[in-house]
């Protein structure tokens, strides 16, 4: 945000003349037009790391919930921290989300039903063990 600040002189003003509605011209001392994209465009979403740390914590906090309640109560602070995160990024830093990572999105949750069934199975171990530690 400092860097767009410095490039416009320090004006909130992005035109040259923002009482003149025909003047089209930007407030910048860029010279190169990708210099100037690149500044005000910001980096490209890297959505697929973003959706496999979420789907390996939600798997994880489902494997092993069970045996430990307070993986319930981390994975609720994990998700409320990266989905505020997340959004701020979005909206300040990133540039918009493509197709493929909307079309990643909607694989993930379609992946996350088998995550229940994993942790059906495990708590039914781990409930049904009557051994303390597995061996």
């Amino acid at each position: 945000m400092s860097l767009r600040l410095s490039d416009r002189n320090f004006s909130l003003d992005c035109k040259k003349d923002p009482q003149d509605d025909d003047d089209d011209r930007v407030n910048t001392k860029k010279l190169i037009q990708e210099d100037l994209h690149a500044l005000y465009l910001g980096k490209e979403f890297e959505g697929e790391k973003n959706y496999s740390r979420m789907v390996s914590t939600l798997y994880v906090i489902l494997l092993y919930s069970s045996g430990m309640p307070i993986l319930y109560l981390c994975g609720l602070m994990f998700y409320f921290l990266t989905h505020y995160v997340n959004k701020m990024l979005l909206l300040k830093y990133y540039r918009t989300a493509s197709k493929v990572q909307i079309q990643l999105s909607k694989k993930s949750v379609s992946v996350m039903k088998y995550a229940i069934y994993i942790h059906i199975i495990m708590t039914t171990a781990m409930l049904t063990n009557t051994e303390p530690f597995w061996t």
